[in-house]
């Protein structure tokens, strides 16, 4: 039976080849397609100062990462190679607000997400410039260099911050809240 079925599959898929090109004896190439994932973010600098662009790589393991800033057109204006020690926080937005005229309303926000896993902490971070955000972290450690923080709040920021890289340093309380 076993036999019989492998005869049924064609001679090129059961050797692992990939289909040929009509009229040629080679196998195709492969598709060489390398996913790269592009995020919206607006970096806090240490200085005070913020960049908004486009960063196809962010990984706080690493010592730095590239900034593709945009100006209010869209248009790259200037790539930045930003030291993880220079930053404070990372938002991680939906759109830059770059030709938005006015703030995002209850009709633009997202889908409800589902229900946090249990493993996450509800956290209240208050940064050292004053702002304070309440959200979901799953890998805080006030040893670490830095943590994600998701944000739970109805309106932060009118639904446009997605989750927050944010470096220790800029942080001038942490609080764990109840799990109501």
């Amino acid at each position: 039976m076993a036999r019989m079925l492998l005869e049924l599959i064609p001679e090129a898929l059961r050797r692992g080849l990939q289909p040929e090109r009509e009229g040629s004896t080679a196998p195709m190439p492969g598709p060489k397609i390398k996913a790269k994932i592009k995020h919206n973010v607006v970096v806090h600098l240490n200085d005070g100062s913020r960049r908004k662009g486009v960063a196809d790589a962010f990984d706080p393991s690493r010592a730095s990462f590239l900034l593709k800033e945009v100006d209010v057109a869209g248009n790259m204006v200037a790539v930045h190679d930003i030291d993880l020690q220079n930053v404070h926080a990372a938002f991680f937005v939906r759109d830059l607000a770059l030709m938005r005229t006015s703030r995002h309303t209850y009709r633009d926000a997202p889908v409800t997400p589902p229900r946090p896993a249990p493993n996450g902490k509800r956290l209240r971070v208050t940064f050292t410039w004053g702002e304070i955000m309440d959200g979901m972290s799953y890998d805080y450690d006030p040893r670490a260099m830095g943590f994600y923080l998701y944000p739970l709040g109805p309106l932060n920021r009118a639904y446009n911050i997605e989750k927050v890289f944010v470096a220790r340093k800029a942080t001038a309380r942490v609080e764990m809240l109840s799990e109501d």
